[in-house]
């Protein structure tokens, strides 16, 4: 079981840590960490038949496991897998020359600012992945299709866009299919409904 450290006094020695069911007081002989304990800690309860043996304080890869594990969670596997594919997408079509991002670096105002959609595209999860109890974030995965399309469309007629090939075409396909994940989020997450 986790929890954290609310109260610790060095001089006594003795603390008390909150967990979701219960409150436990701890004494300094049952820390098992390299770290002195402190308040607002995260840390791991070691108990047998509901009496505390020891306490060790989470690491910090623990914690970040433990975020990374939530992330997954709530964005969920395709979502995570089709924005990787339409990221990893604008980077490969960078060296082409009508790649979606253009020639880098961008020097000019306009040149950055006709960058920002997607620049903004590729961040587009963390909507979701900050804000997950609101259901309108899902949108934000509409965010890159908005953006692939107005990259190319005022420039380009339909016959042109045929053209273009894999610079267009795999960050389109997967900027769609990030979309379709997002309005399925949005209209079918039991998570995202609001308590």
């Amino acid at each position: 079981m986790q929890g954290r450290i609310i109260h610790y006094n060095d001089v006594e020695g003795k603390g008390l840590i909150a967990t979701p069911l219960r409150q436990w007081l701890f004494h300094i002989g049952q820390w098992r960490s390299d770290v002195a304990p402190s308040p607002n800690q995260r840390v791991r309860l070691l108990l047998q038949d509901d009496r505390l043996l020891g306490v060790e304080r989470v690491s910090s890869f623990d914690l970040f496991r433990s975020f990374v594990r939530i992330g997954v969670d709530r964005l969920s596997w395709p979502v995570l897998i089709t924005h990787a594919a339409f990221v990893t997408s604008l980077v490969l079509a960078v060296p082409n020359g009508d790649a979606v991002l253009g020639a880098l670096p961008a020097t000019t105002t306009a040149q950055l600012s006709s960058r920002l959609p997607l620049l903004l595209a590729c961040m587009a999860p963390l909507l979701p992945l900050l804000f997950w109890r609101q259901r309108l974030t899902w949108l934000a995965l509409l965010l890159p299709l908005a953006a692939v399309l107005s990259w190319h469309w005022p420039y380009r007629d339909i016959q042109s866009l045929t053209e273009l090939g894999a610079a267009f075409w795999l960050p389109l396909s997967c900027s769609a299919i990030a979309a379709a994940l997002g309005l399925r989020h949005l209209f079918h997450s039991p998570q995202s409904v609001q308590r």
